[in-house]
């Protein structure tokens, strides 16, 4: 569809040209909902939004791994959080003081004695789970807007893959770490909302991280279908 082919209402403040009136509009899909399309030549390069992420955690396949828990960085076996001896950069204090990784899982593991095991994909994600549970007692806001995201929840029950993965998840988090607090619906929920909506990447810097944003999604919340 070409850009003349939209007539938004310039009257309107949630109409589809104005919310992205620099270089792009919003369309809507029966499957997908809404997405974003160019309006304009975007150059190679070129900053068309600029965000602070809603959750971030280390993530990669594995033979990257083991990453820091704070920032992402490839590492080596012996760099480990000397609290809870997951690993962590150790050339610098300062990741193991950062609060994503001091004010979350690490006294949660001190606490249950939770250990790395083989450092698996599937451990990290968990960490990552992990993170965005909490958000419910540590900060609401943030939990309001995480739980905002479509998990497809439905289609992921589908796939024997993903019924493994939630087996390991659910038991690390609520065996392992005695989160039980918090049921297998909400676990699922959040595993699929990370799944389904967090990118991957930063591997030109040498980190591996997966990020959620949803400063986007709020905008297109704004726009009319």
């Amino acid at each position: 569809m070409d850009i003349k082919d939209i007539d938004p209402n310039p009257e309107d403040p949630c109409s589809e040209y104005e919310a992205w009136s620099e270089c792009g509009i919003v369309l809507h899909n029966s499957v997908y909902g809404k997405y974003v399309v160019a309006s304009r030549r975007i150059e190679e390069g070129e900053l068309i939004i600029e965000e602070l992420p809603l959750s971030v955690s280390p993530y990669a396949t594995s033979d990257r791994l083991p990453l820091c828990l704070t920032c992402g960085r490839d590492l080596a076996f012996s760099e480990r959080c000397s609290k809870c001896r997951w690993p962590i950069c150790s050339n610098s204090s300062a990741c193991e003081r950062d609060p994503v990784h001091s004010d979350a899982e690490c006294p949660i593991f001190v606490a249950n004695g939770v250990r790395p095991g083989k450092l698996s994909t599937l451990e990290y994600t968990a960490v990552e789970v992990i993170r965005c549970l909490i958000l419910r007692s540590h900060n609401p806001d943030k939990w309001n807007r995480l739980t905002r995201f479509e998990p497809h929840a439905e289609s992921r029950k589908l796939s024997e893959e993903v019924k493994t993965e939630m087996e390991f998840i659910v038991e690390f988090v609520r065996e392992k770490c005695e989160l039980k607090q918090y049921e297998f619906d909400i676990i699922e929920k959040i595993a699929g909302i990370i799944a389904v909506n967090t990118f991957w990447g930063f591997k030109d810097i040498q980190r591996y991280i997966s990020l959620l944003f949803d400063e986007l999604r709020e905008r297109l919340s704004l726009v009319n279908k």
